[in-house]
């Protein structure tokens, strides 16, 4: 099995906030900026009755998505992301290539995402 490379992205995650709670406030961003239309959202009112939303159903069906990231750069809360390195495992039935919140949540905080590019100095000439 070969290895994948360093910038390989995985699978999705979606990131809690400190109280636990999902940082998705259902402002339907990402499946507006998707241009596969994989990422399904159904709001629901916040519990304590507070002005903010958060999802009830939060699917995306991961053999629709091209792994773009149009997703991770529209979310204005940093909810989503695609830093997991885990590859989507084979299925049998496509109902089992839609990953739901709990299945996203489960990911964890762990990010394998690392800083490219050739740092702070990247406009100094490099002499050969």
């Amino acid at each position: 099995k070969k290895p994948y490379p360093e910038r390989s992205r995985g699978l999705h995650r979606l990131r809690k906030r400190d109280d636990g709670e999902v940082r998705c406030v259902a402002c339907m961003m990402c499946p507006t900026a998707c241009p596969a239309h994989c990422i399904t959202i159904v709001p629901e009112e916040a519990h304590g009755g507070g002005i903010e939303k958060r999802p009830r159903i939060f699917e995306i069906d991961e053999l629709r998505c091209v792994v773009c990231g149009l997703c991770v750069e529209a979310c204005p809360c940093d909810a989503i992301r695609i830093d997991t390195g885990v590859h989507a495992p084979p299925t049998l039935r496509r109902a089992d290539a839609i990953l739901d919140k709990e299945e996203l949540l489960s990911r964890g905080e762990k990010s394998t995402a690392t800083q490219g590019g050739v740092g702070a100095f990247w406009r100094e000439k490099v002499k050969p």
